[in-house]
């Protein structure tokens, strides 16, 4: 099985399994073992996991309206601010408040006392936790991006292993800033983005030369798609659009097609900002969206029903960012390393759907 349909399995089952898990840990054990440094570029090996580790959250501390999140059958133009009564942020523009999904913090959680294992490809800085971006950037696009140095990752597997592992979560207000899974990687901020949102790390070691970027989608208000698509600066900042289909995506075929940005794109790139977001914690619109093989008769049905209902739009910016959209005919989009995604009014889904042929 190619990467591409290993990691694609893995990233539409969403929640953890036991046996993953326990895939990982042994995956820790030999790493700690062996004491090699692992560099991120090497880490997109065990991206077939990384779905996992990523939205794992503190149930507990979820504080948004089941009617929004869950309710798949409810009319999705409906304001997100009449749907939530508890969360809010300051709208600095128009200096007012609106409301919406509070997405909790994510957790470095200790997942069995018999299991030692932690997260794979995490970043702690301040308390919060960044995984590897869904965003693609070149070396030396990368390298431009790199602002300020603001340190340098430690490796945090040893100190996970040796300070148990009964159930529960990681300290990370009290945790050293820097921890991740691989020690002696430079940590930047990036031009242009805030660094709650964005941090780049660099390294340079017998493997080459490598950066990452780094995202941090927990911790804040979701109102709708502008409290991601706008931390990325998609308007202000797209430069050209391409587009691929579902198989040879999940066969890495590299085949992109240009796309010419006119009012079909705009009023695409709009309608995402506007987009209103359904939680993936929902089974059913799970199931929907990410289906899977075993439903069909032969892996050959599946992937023909796939290349009919999927497509993915790569919107690259001026920067060198290069954002992958994941677009579902039932008009959903959907962005890697958000436990949501985001419905699209009809029109205009089905006229950017159509423009992709």
């Amino acid at each position: 099985m190619n990467f591409k349909d290993s990691y694609k399995k893995d990233n539409e089952k969403i929640k953890p399994r036991k046996e993953v898990l326990t895939g990982i840990s042994n995956n820790i054990n030999n790493y700690s073992k062996s004491k090699k440094k692992l560099n991120y570029k090497l880490a997109f090996s065990i991206a077939a996991v990384l779905i996992f580790s990523f939205l794992i959250f503190a149930k507990e501390k979820i504080k948004y309206d089941d009617k929004l999140s869950n309710n798949i059958t409810e009319d999705y133009n409906k304001v997100v601010e009449d749907s939530i009564e508890e969360n809010q942020i300051n709208d600095d523009v128009n200096n007012t408040y609106k409301k919406g999904i509070y997405v909790p913090k994510q957790q470095l959680g200790k997942i069995d006392p018999n299991i030692q294992a932690c997260r794979i490809a995490s970043l702690v800085y301040k308390g919060r936790v960044y995984t590897v971006a869904g965003t693609e950037i070149s070396l030396e696009e990368g390298k431009a991006l790199m602002d300020k140095k603001i340190g340098v990752t430690w490796d945090l597997i040893g100190e996970i292993r040796d300070n148990g592992t009964s159930a529960g979560y990681v300290d990370l207000e009290n945790l050293k800033d820097f921890a991740s899974f691989g020690e002696g990687e430079e940590v930047y901020t990036v031009k242009g983005y805030d660094e709650e949102f964005r941090l780049i790390t660099h390294t340079k070691n017998e493997y080459g030369e490598f950066v990452n970027l780094w995202e941090c989608l927990n911790d804040f208000i979701l109102a709708d798609g502008s409290d991601v698509f706008g931390k990325m600066n998609i308007k202000d900042k797209l430069e050209s659009v391409t587009w691929e289909t579902f198989n040879n995506w999940n066969y890495g075929n590299i085949n992109e097609k240009e796309v010419v940005i006119d009012n079909v794109v705009i009023n695409f790139i709009e309608a995402m900002y506007n987009g209103v977001p359904y939680s993936l914690e929902d089974e059913e619109l799970r199931k929907k969206l990410f289906d899977k093989e075993s439903n069909y008769s032969s892996g050959e049905e599946y992937f023909q029903a796939n290349e009919e209902r999927q497509k993915f739009l790569f919107l690259k910016m001026k920067d060198g960012t290069k954002v992958e959209i994941r677009l579902f005919k039932d008009g959903y989009i959907y962005y890697s390393g958000l436990n949501f995604a985001f419905k699209i009014d009809d029109e205009t889904f089905n006229n950017m759907w159509n423009k992709l042929i």
